[in-house]
């Protein structure tokens, strides 16, 4: 995947991104309640239980490994609700974290 920024790193190929999406897509993202655009990334709002924290750690861990330039930021709020919090530092970084946690499959 080429998004014009050097500093933007992604060490997965395109079958390899392509399975990660649909898996992400069934696992974490479809929790999803609300997605805000912020100025740097996107703010996911969920409900959660222990289970699903622990889906998202993993998650978070795992894209800590494969995409280091972004930053994963996850706050629970009250007994029910949580936001996981994904940004870059430049609009290629927004543009893919659009394309890879937001946008429908092709």
């Amino acid at each position: 995947m080429n998004f014009n920024d050097e500093n933007l790193i992604c060490t997965l190929g395109a079958a390899e991104l392509a399975e990660r999406k649909e898996k992400l897509r069934t696992e974490i993202f479809s929790k999803v309640k609300e997605t805000e655009e912020i100025e740097q990334g996107y703010a996911f709002m969920f409900g959660h239980d222990e289970t699903y924290i622990k889906k998202l750690m993993d998650f978070i861990m795992a894209e800590n490994s494969c995409c280091p330039s972004l930053q994963l930021d996850l706050s629970l709020k009250g007994k029910n609700d949580g936001v996981l919090t994904i940004t870059g530092t430049s609009q290629p970084a927004k543009e893919m974290i659009k394309s890879v946690f937001i946008d429908s499959p092709e």
